[in-house]
């Protein structure tokens, strides 16, 4: 039995290990970077240190089952039970010590197996570690041979610089004595080092410059033989369809001239079958009044011929006299028995009988005499029978049945030319829709040719080309402008209204000013990414508008019309149009900015012709002479409708705002028609990016022409 000091030394022995094996896994913690061990080994420290040295059952705690191993576990349960079996009532202070120190011991076992498995796994990650700094050191080696290699190539070049330095520095000394010498040789150098580096440059530049020409030179020639297919594709196209179409107009001519000689034809032979007709009846009339006085004579003579002969004539008369009918059709159709079926209904009917049954044409008929009615015995269908008189009449019949049949046939051969009318009307109308798909196509074809921007180089010259008369934006152009011709008052204000202006146009030219056209591509591609889906559609323009590209937005671009006097269309051709002008010479009665029309004859009113020196549209006297008006394309984008102009109007510099806030990009005129204040739709542009020329037209009026213009030059 140990002593109460000699059990506080065991017990003391035993922190001190828990202690000391704390320290020890804290340590191999600390260096293999787990701080959480570390900080579970610090905790356990401050527990043993704080653990009081007279240890009792109530400060002693067990380990935690999930942390304890079973076979430690069953021997702490077998310790438990032998340490309760062999206490007694005469438990001392030192048994409760033994005990505690048991536990303790059984605690740090606990805790020192955990501490091994988790420095097993700590040095299998510190041989990964170490495997990792292997390789890095590794590659650290690499490296440095690299950079060693690096310092030697730049020792070598220092040396080399050294050695140029060297001698640059020979020759400085050797340039001292005449330093200003050689400040004006450093001079020229320098020039010259300049003069190579631009020569270079400008080489490069003109080599990029030949190249770019040469590729722009392939790309024209691709772009001619292309349209130069597309067009003669078209014109072999359109060739054929004119031929086609003429050929299909003159087979409907032809057609409508047997149509008509049918009709005449037809109409000539009904007249001639009316007339035979008409005759006919009179013929008919005369020969029943004949009728009527032969059977007078007849039953005069009856009265005083023989008895005995007066059954035989009675006889033959009504052979010779009647016919039986039965009603086919209403009103008067009526279809004439067979000539056994007559004698069968001739003889019952002298005999006085009331019904009959004949066979007729293959059918089975019940005759009612006395109703005059037949009944067919298969159907039970009832038509009407009569008993006509024809004596004398055999040759009448034959003629009548002749007429018949020519009437059949008449008949036959107008449902025929009907048919052949409904087969022509057929063709006629199939022509007609194949004539308008014909123009939808090629109204579409010169929009699609039309809306196309020439291929210019950005430095390319500025100039005006005159199209060929056989090129198809020329013929394009020629035909909307001739379309595009109204009818305009005599005068402003004026209740008369002239006739539309005849022209004749001269000459054709597409304007080629690459800085505008990239400036109206660079402001279209801007108001494309300001629009969110497309501008809202104007309504009523008859300007041909510009085909949207794929992908693209509709951002409502037309071509318009702009006039203005002769000199100054050869300047706006050079500089663009300038918005800041507008209205100068002609007035702003929507604002300042520049006017365009969708009618042709509205711009022709302010030009002036060749023959003019002012700029002056109401000075000019000169009815034929030579005009131009320019085509351009406008972005107008969201236009402000305007249909009543004020004083305020008159001021504007830019379109109204929206009520969003957002801005207008245009400003339209209303026309009377649709409650505005002007005979025909005007737009006005505010900023000089937004509208680009394309074309020029120039024309004269002709000599016959009675438009307000001439009326007014001719004055």
């Amino acid at each position: 039995m140990l002593s109460s000091r000699e059990k506080q030394h065991v017990l003391l022995a035993s922190a001190a290990f828990y202690l000391v094996g704390n320290l020890v896994w804290w340590l191999i913690s600390i260096s293999t970077e787990s701080p959480r061990l570390a900080q579970d080994g610090q905790e356990d420290i401050r527990d043993i240190v704080s653990t009081p040295a007279e240890l009792t059952i109530d400060t002693v705690q067990e380990p935690a089952a999930e942390s304890m191993p079973l076979a430690l576990a069953h021997q702490q349960q077998e310790a438990d039970e032998t340490y309760g079996s062999m206490l007694t009532p005469a438990v001392t202070a030192e048994d409760i010590h033994l005990d505690a120190i048991a536990k303790l011991s059984t605690r740090v076992s606990l805790k020192l197996h955990h501490w091994r498995a988790a420095a097993h796994k700590q040095k299998t990650h510190v041989r990964l570690l170490e495997d990792q700094l292997w390789r890095a050191e590794t590659s650290e080696q690499n490296l440095a041979e690299e950079l060693d290699n690096l310092r030697q190539k730049t020792n070598e070049g220092l040396l080399q610089l050294q050695h140029w330095q060297a001698v640059a520095y020979q020759q400085g000394l050797k340039l001292r004595d005449t330093e200003a010498h050689g400040q004006r040789i450093q001079n020229k150098l320098q020039h010259c080092i300049y003069a190579v580096q631009h020569l270079k440059a400008r080489h490069r530049l003109e080599a990029l410059i030949q190249n770019r020409t040469g590729e722009l030179k392939s790309l024209r020639q691709q772009v001619s033989d292309q349209s130069f297919q597309l067009q003669q594709c078209e014109a072999d196209q359109l060739q054929d369809t004119q031929e086609e179409l003429h050929s299909l107009r003159q087979q409907v001519n032809d057609r409508s001239l047997q149509l008509e000689q049918c009709q005449a034809d037809q109409l000539r032979d009904t007249r001639t079958y009316e007339t035979h007709i008409r005759n006919m009846a009179h013929q008919l009339h005369s020969l029943h009044q004949h009728r009527d006085w032969s059977i007078v004579c007849l039953s005069c003579l009856l009265l005083f011929l023989l008895p005995c002969c007066s059954w035989i004539l009675y006889d033959t008369y009504y052979q010779c006299n009647y016919q039986w009918e039965y009603l086919e059709r209403e009103p008067d159709r009526w279809v004439r028995y067979t000539a056994e079926a007559e004698s069968l209904l001739e003889a019952a009917h002298r005999r006085g009988q009331t019904t009959l049954e004949i066979t007729s044409f293959k059918y089975r008929y019940t005759i009612c005499l006395r109703a005059k009615t037949q009944t067919n015995c298969a159907t039970s269908k009832i038509r009407h029978v009569r008993r006509v008189r024809v004596a004398g009449k055999v040759s009448l019949w034959r003629e009548m049945g002749q007429l018949h049949a020519e009437k059949t046939k008449l008949e036959s051969a107008v449902e025929s030319y009907q048919a052949q009318v409904t087969l022509i009307s057929a063709e006629k109308a199939a022509l007609q829709k194949a004539v308008e798909q014909l123009q939808h196509n090629r109204c579409h074809y010169h929009r699609v040719l039309l809306s196309q921007f020439p291929l210019l180089p950005p430095h390319a010259p500025v100039e005006a080309r005159e199209l060929p008369w056989d090129d198809p934006k020329c013929t394009a152009l020629v035909e909307m402008f001739h379309g595009s011709m109204v009818r305009h008052r005599l005068n402003y204000g004026s209740n008369q209204w002239c006739e539309k202006a005849k022209v004749v146009v001269t000459r054709v030219c597409e304007v080629h000013n690459a800085k505008k056209q990239q400036a109206y591509e660079n402001a279209r591609g801007f108001a494309s990414d300001q629009c969110a889906f497309r501008c809202t559609p104007i309504q009523g323009v008859s300007a041909l508008k510009c085909e949207v590209p794929c992908a693209g937005k509709d951002l409502n671009e037309y071509l318009l019309y702009h006039g203005t006097s002769f000199q100054r269309s050869q300047a706006i051709i050079r500089l663009g149009l300038d918005a800041q002008r507008g209205g100068d010479m002609t007035g702003a009665m929507f604002g300042k900015g520049t006017y365009f029309a969708q009618n042709a004859s509205k711009s022709d009113l302010y030009t002036t012709c060749d023959c003019c020196l002012t700029d002056s549209f109401r000075d000019c006297r000169h009815a034929q002479g030579e005009r131009c008006v320019l085509v351009a394309r406008v972005l107008l984008g969201e236009t402000h409708v305007e249909k009543a102009p004020t004083a305020d109007t008159r001021q504007w510099i830019r379109a109204l705002d929206k009520p969003d806030g957002t801005p207008h990009d245009s400003v339209t005129g209303e026309c009377k028609a649709d409650g505005g204040a002007v005979d025909h739709k005007e737009f006005v542009i505010f900023k000089d990016d937004r509208m680009h020329v394309q074309f020029q037209i120039f024309y004269r009026h002709d000599v016959s022409c009675t438009c307000n213009n001439c009326l007014y030059r001719k004055q």
